[in-house]
């Protein structure tokens, strides 16, 4: 696989929840990340900022929890994805409300929602936030909101609209002018929309192309797999009327917006064992997942999901000859 790698132009980064790390028992995740970092060579992080991680109902909003990770990404110059919702960000439940907000849950979330008009108010809070924590050092990253926001997984299943969606670039927008925007999709199920909103957004002129990111999100093994599927490919399988991968391909040449995997699965799920834990399955993720870009992109990067749990297994000494290779060949990647 080495030999492919290097020729296709493929890096490795990553997504990054110390929630996460909480949960599977590190009560240091800054060791996690470090790791990440240090000894398996990924330097672009996407990290999450979860709205009840910030808002605890006291009319005040507080980033401290997340500084320390913050705050090591930049004194390393990592290119840094922030997702920051305000409604949805990546790792379940997805719909990360406050408890005190959670009675605004609705099945259909739009401008005129009563919790979208809450989640704006905290937007505003938090790039304001933001903004004056950093003043200058944010300025070159990107911004992911809504994570998967067309997509209805989550704890209360919300079906976002596109205005809402809009509204909350608008809000980005006039905060952070010069950052990069992206936008993620469940495999090819959300393509349409992302296409779409990234044509209006070149039409008012308010991003160009080259700052906008469409995000893909690889799953090939997930737990509802029937029995005759051991492998799934999201590439070619999905909803009727969903973009294919040629048109995709087709609108990313001809509107010039920039690609990447911005999950590409490395993390057991429900009774699927082995992604993160073979090294074949490492092999089949990055290799399909480059077939999302064409053939000569410049900087085809892949977001492991799911480096919190693999690099657990080296910090507390559980880590395997697969394992061990797996960690060699991200080293090679990222070597390139």
């Amino acid at each position: 696989m080495y030999n492919i790698v290097m020729n296709n132009r493929i890096f490795l980064g990553t997504s990054f929840s110390p929630e996460q790390a909480e949960s599977i028992g590190c009560n240091k995740p800054i060791q996690l990340l470090k790791i990440i970092l240090k000894d398996l060579g990924i330097k672009e992080i996407r990290l999450g900022l979860r709205w009840n991680q910030i808002d605890h109902g006291d009319k005040k909003i507080s980033i401290v929890y997340y500084k320390p990770y913050l705050n090591y990404l930049i004194q390393n110059d990592c290119p840094i994805c922030l997702n920051i919702g305000p409604i949805k960000t990546f790792r379940w439940p997805e719909e990360h409300l406050p408890e005190y907000l959670q009675k605004y849950a609705s099945k259909k979330i739009d401008v005129k929602s009563e919790l979208s008009q809450r989640a704006y108010d905290y937007l505003h809070q938090l790039l304001d936030q933001l903004s004056k924590e950093y003043p200058y050092k944010l300025q070159n990253i990107t911004f992911q909101l809504d994570n998967e926001a067309f997509n209805k997984f989550g704890q209360f299943k919300m079906e976002i609209s596109e205005n809402h969606v809009l509204k909350t670039i608008e809000i980005l927008h006039n905060h952070f002018p010069q950052a990069k925007l992206m936008l993620n999709s469940a495999g090819r199920m959300d393509l349409n929309q992302i296409v779409k909103i990234f044509q209006q957004l070149i039409k008012i002129q308010l991003y160009k192309p080259q700052y906008l990111t469409a995000g893909f999100n690889y799953y090939f093994k997930i737990p509802q797999t029937l029995p005759f599927f051991k492998i799934l490919n999201p590439l070619k399988i999905s909803y009727p009327f969903n973009m294919t991968i040629s048109s995709f391909q087709k609108n990313q040449q001809k509107i010039g917006f920039e690609l990447e995997v911005s999950e590409g699965q490395f993390e057991p799920w429900g009774i699927q064992t082995s992604p993160g834990n073979s090294f074949p399955d490492f092999e089949y993720m990055i290799q399909k997942s480059t077939e999302i870009f064409p053939i000569n992109y410049p900087h085809k990067l892949i977001r492991l999901w799911g480096t919190e749990l693999f690099a657990w297994k080296f910090l507390n000494k559980t880590d395997t000859e697969e394992h061990q290779k797996i960690l060699e060949e991200i080293r090679k990647i990222n070597r390139n």
